[in-house]
Order: C-alpha cells, then structure tokens, then sequence
C-alpha cells in the first residue's frame, strides 16, 4: 500500500495513550496527518492519524502495539476510561496495575 500525508495540523493540547502492564504512559502529539493511501488495487482512502516521537523517530501512534486511544487535554473522563482499560488489558496478560504477575 502506498502512502502518502497529504496534511499536517497542529494537535494543540492532545495526546496519544498507551497501555503498559495494567497502566497508561500518555505521550504528547507532535501533529495530526491527513494521509492518502492507494491499495494494491488502485482504490484511494484518506485518513487522519496523530503522530508521536520517541525522541528518535516519528511514527503514528496506532502504528505503536499498545496504542489504545487519543486523549484531548483536561478529559478527565476519558483519561479514567483509558485507565480502567489498561487495568482490564494488564489482568489479561496476567499482570497487576503495578506490573507483577498474580
């Protein structure tokens, strides 16, 4: 598949979430991408995806294995939803919030 960003914006106060043995790691957005892909096919699709950085590289932050959602700074609400998400994905990899197996 071919791709190709189209767009960037400013993600201004947002961030990507991860969950890591029963706990969220939030990682502040560098941009929003409008990308446009063309598939083995020829069929054409847009998309908007958040990139992040490690620091050394950047990549999209659904591209990351434990990616789980984006939070818009001060969503208390969804930060707790994201929190309990990441406790339910730590017990099933057998693993307590505070990354001992049980």
């Amino acid at each position: 598949m071919e791709e190709t960003i189209k767009t960037i914006i400013p993600a201004d106060s947002w961030s990507a979430v991860y969950a890591e043995d029963g706990e969220i790691w939030i990682s502040p957005l560098i941009c929003f991408a409008l990308i446009y892909t063309v598939d083995e096919n020829g069929g054409c699709s847009d998309y908007v995806v958040g990139l992040d950085s490690d620091g050394r590289a950047i990549d999209s932050a659904t591209e990351i294995s434990n990616f789980i959602g984006y939070l818009k700074g001060g969503d208390k609400n969804q930060k707790r939803a994201y929190e309990l998400e990441a406790k339910e994905l730590g017990k099933k990899q057998g693993k307590t919030a505070s990354g001992f197996t049980s």
